[in-house]
Formats: C-alpha cells, structure tokens, sequence
C-alpha cells in the first residue's frame, strides 16, 4: 500500500514525462492493477494532487481543482469538456489535527499511438469517482474514524434536540394542517435520527447508544400519541349552510376519497363551507350559454377562514336552456378544479402514521 505521506506531488507522468505503459505492471500503481487494462496503443497520464481543508468536500475540491488544472495544462482545456478523453479517477483522504488532507489521482487518455490503424479505445471508468478512507493516525493520536463518530455524535445531539423541540409544538394549539406539518418534521427527524445511529453502529460507537435511541422513542411515542389523541375531534365536516343542487354536486366529488361528513362541526374539526351563487344563463346566436363559479372555504368551527378555495368559471352551453344547464352540470363534475381541491383538501386532514 503506498504510504500518503511519500506520495508526490506529480507522479509517474507530467508534460514532459513518458506516457504509462499497459504493458508494466510496475509502471501501475497498486491500486490501479485491478483496473480495466488500457489498449496499447493508447498513452496515459497519471496525476497527483492533493488538498486540506476544514471538511472532506472542501479538501476534496481544491485537490480536484489542481488535478483538474494539471490535466487541461497537458492536453490544452478543461479535462471533462474534451471530446473522447477518458478518464478514471481515484482519491483518498485521511486527518491530522482536524484537518482533512485528500489526494487525488487522474489517469487519462492523452493521444493515440496510430488512429489510422483503427483500434478501438475500449478503456473507460463508468463509475466515475471513487473514493476510501485511509485511517491514518494524526500527530494527537485521533483517527479519521474518531473524528467521523464525533461529527456524526454531534450531529445526532442537535438532531435529538430539534426532535424535542418540534414534539413539544405538537402540544400547542393550531389546525389539523398544522399538525400535519409538525408531524411530518418530526418523522424526518426521526428517520434522520434512526440513520445516525445505524451509522455509528458501523463506525463501532455503541456506547450509550441504546439508552439515548430509548430517549428518542419516548419522545417520538409521545409526540404520535398527542397528535392520535387530537385526531379524536379533528374532521372535516361539510357545512349545511349552503344546501342547493351544487353544493350536493361538491360535496359527491369530494366526500369519497376525503373522508367528508355532513354534520355539525365541533372542537378540532375543519368546517368546509361551499360557496356558489346561482348559474346565469344568456342565449346568443341562437344558443344558451349557462355558467357557474364553485368556491369553497376552509375554516374554523368558530367560523375563522383559513383558506378558500377559487374553482373556475365553468360554461354549458345547448340549443335550449334545460339541456344547457344539464350541460354545465356534466361540465362541473368534470372541470379540472377538483383535484386541486382534492390535493389542499387532503393537507387538512390529520396523519400521525
């Protein structure tokens, strides 16, 4: 294994050096003998660079950026945005003092031997960049693996603290939307935090581990029970305030899929009032033209709307009025509104699973 503290800056092949053989193995690095073998009319470059920074993506980039900018000073332009150019790409990273240091390599394709002759440059990396630790220990005696259990330890402390937060919102009071809200952060945080701890499982940081994910699950269970125990009296209750053929055709479109009860709205429920006046009919070049405008209101059952729903102007349109209007019903119950309603709609309705 070569040693990251030996690695020069450039290896193997600058502007001026010879192009890597395929057919030496000794003139392929170690980790690149399992590597698809490069025709042998093809010559290769092969690039060293390294970078630190105060993360592995930062260190990462400045050590791409110098590969980068040494490949394009071979071959004339950006490496990436040169036709036909192949090339595979492989990088470590290790800390010192926490500071990630990452060294890049990049072995390209710089020009054939004889395209007269037509041979095939079969040579390609499809995975792109691939990357591994390389645990070396620090001058203080840490790790990289150390230093990747503290960030991820200090990561799940402030997860768990968010998680704590947003259960004691769900205590509060407020809508079903809102709830609905609450709840869907709380199960990210939960699921983030259930992904923490797998991980430093893997990084061997399990003490402590089962106690603290005991904490989280009390917490979690109990966010989940108050928002069940909400649900109770949390409806949505399709108002009789306005009882006309419309409103009965609103209220068939939606009560189905939505779970809307005709009935008395009472203590967390959301009241769903239509809206509509009456169809206006006017006859015009000989037909009749009947249209209607279908609005919906989302409030409290103290009557506080928070939202209402704008449907849009729907035309029926016969030879007689009747048939008009019969017309515009068929046109109603399929206008393109419903499923807008639909999808709102379905945001006042409470989910703590």
């Amino acid at each position: 294994m070569v040693i990251l503290a030996l690695i020069p800056l450039v290896f193997l092949l600058s502007c001026a050096s010879a192009p890597v053989s395929n057919n030496n193995d000794n003139a392929w690095p170690e980790w690149l003998r399992d590597h698809p073998r490069a025709p042998s009319n093809v010559n290769y470059n092969f690039i060293v660079r390294d970078g630190a920074g105060r993360t592995k993506e930062e260190a990462m980039k400045i050590a791409l950026e110098k590969a980068h900018g040494e490949a394009a000073s071979i071959i004339g332009k950006p490496l990436d945005k040169t036709y036909g150019i192949r090339y595979g790409i492989r990088c470590y990273h290790h800390v010192e003092k926490n500071v990630y240091n990452h060294t890049v390599y990049i072995l390209f394709k710089h020009q054939m031997r004889s395209m007269a002759s037509g041979a095939r440059d079969d040579y390609n990396d499809p995975d792109g960049i691939k990357c591994k630790s390389a645990p070396v220990s620090s001058t203080d005696g840490s790790t990289e693996n150390d230093a990747a259990i503290g960030k991820k330890q200090e990561h799940l402390l402030h997860t768990i603290a968010s998680l704590r937060a947003t259960a004691e919102k769900i205590e509060l009071p407020g809508s079903p939307k809102q709830k609905n809200e609450i709840m869907n952060e709380g199960k990210r945080l939960y699921g983030e935090i259930n992904e923490l701890q797998g991980e430093l499982r893997l990084l061997g940081a399990v003490i402590g581990l089962d106690s603290t994910m005991e904490v989280v699950r009390v917490i979690y269970d109990k966010m989940r029970g108050s928002c069940i125990e909400y649900g109770k009296n949390a409806k949505l209750h399709w108002s009789l305030e306005q009882n006309s053929e419309y409103s009965n055709l609103a209220f068939s479109k939606l009560s189905g899929s939505l779970g809307v009860q005709k009935s008395v709205c009472k203590d967390n429920g959301i009241s769903l009032i239509y809206r509509g006046g009456k169809s206006e009919c006017k006859r015009q070049y000989g037909v009749f033209a009947c249209s209607y405008v279908s609005n919906l209101s989302i409030s409290s059952c103290e009557g506080n709307e928070h939202l209402l729903l704008k449907g849009e102007s729907v035309e029926g349109v016969k030879s007689k009025e009747d048939d008009a209007l019969e017309n515009l019903k068929e046109k109603i119950i399929s206008a393109n509104f419903w499923k807008k309603w639909e999808q709102e709609l379905n945001r006042w309705r409470l989910k703590c699973d």
